[in-house]
């Protein structure tokens, strides 16, 4: 957990948002979410209650089954669902994956979709990786853990610094396109796209 989501959010909201927002076009059966977040029946039953009544999920009944989903028509949303993503969602489940190799990687960074806040149940995880010396083995064994936490498959795009400089100043339509687009900071920031050497 980040000291950021700590300060937002409790304990025992943390895992609730991550899967529900982590998730948003997906409808979960309260049990589901008992299971995926290792928590109480009662505390995630008090944790639905209480966004059910801010707006931020709405629900349905299939037979005696209740279900939730993030509720995409609250006016704050696409905010609750970035500061999820930021603090302990993907962003965190990513880091905490790639800790291990950090020293070995210059830039990481979440693009496409699920940066851009258009993704859906099925979508894969878009992440650029730069680095010198890692093999996409390598990468893929410590995502590994991340895929499984995630419930996505996590699609890499890896480049040398040196591909990844050249590529940025031929303006590479690929590059250009993702550099151009919101993407979540796992290792550097922003300021370190602009600075990579």
């Amino acid at each position: 957990m980040s000291q950021i989501g700590d300060a937002l959010f409790s304990g025992a909201q943390q895992p609730v948002l991550a899967r529900i927002f982590g998730e948003p076009d997906r409808w979960f059966h309260v049990k589901e979410l008992i299971r995926l977040t290792g928590l109480g029946s009662a505390t995630v039953q008090r944790e639905l209650a209480r966004l059910e009544k801010g707006g931020l999920v709405e629900t349905r009944r299939i037979a005696n089954l209740k279900q939730v989903r993030a509720f995409a028509s609250s006016p704050v949303y696409s905010e609750v669902r970035q500061i999820v993503l930021k603090t302990f969602g993907f962003s965190e489940i990513l880091h905490d994956a790639l800790t291990p190799l950090a020293s070995e990687i210059k830039l990481a960074f979440v693009y496409g979709s699920v940066a851009q806040n258009r993704d859906h149940a099925g979508s894969d995880v878009d992440l650029m990786i730069v680095s010198d010396t890692l093999t996409y083995g390598q990468i893929m064994a410590a995502l590994q853990p991340a895929e499984q936490a995630l419930a996505r498959p996590i699609q890499v795009t890896q480049y040398t610094v040196k591909e990844f400089l050249e590529r940025k100043q031929q303006k590479h339509h690929f590059i250009a396109e993702v550099l151009h687009h919101p993407k979540l900071m796992i290792i550097g920031t922003e300021d370190d796209i602009d600075h990579t050497r």
